[in-house]
């Protein structure tokens, strides 16, 4: 095989390579207060659900984070098309929170009432 021909040969892979379909990242985050004093929640666990919205018999899928001392969350999350997204906010000195969510449109901020 010629020089010439391993080079085309290259080339033709690298472009496979570098043309297949990329996820694009995005961030889901916010903050989490009382309702009362306006101040952070720290430790609240902030669920992100996410689902096919086209496939019914798709499972739900989760992940989870706390928040910091200030109450802030943050997810970092591939982009997927015509998939749904819900958040709910659980902690055990207040009421739950949950919103279904537009994943472009962030901060989600969440003010929870106590018990």
């Amino acid at each position: 095989m010629t020089k010439a021909v391993k080079i085309i040969i290259f080339i033709y892979f690298f472009g496979l390579l570098t043309s297949c379909k990329k996820d694009f990242i995005h961030s889901i985050h916010g903050k989490v207060t009382n309702t009362s004093t306006v101040s952070a929640i720290e430790d609240a666990t902030v669920i992100l659900q996410y689902w096919n919205a086209s496939d019914n018999s798709n499972p739900y899928l989760y992940d989870s984070v706390y928040t910091d001392a200030n109450g802030n969350f943050y997810f970092k999350r591939s982009k997927k098309i015509l998939w749904q997204y819900r958040l709910t906010v659980k902690h055990p000195d207040y009421y739950n929170g949950y919103e279904d969510i537009d994943q472009e449109k962030s901060p989600y901020n969440f003010s929870l009432k106590p018990r």
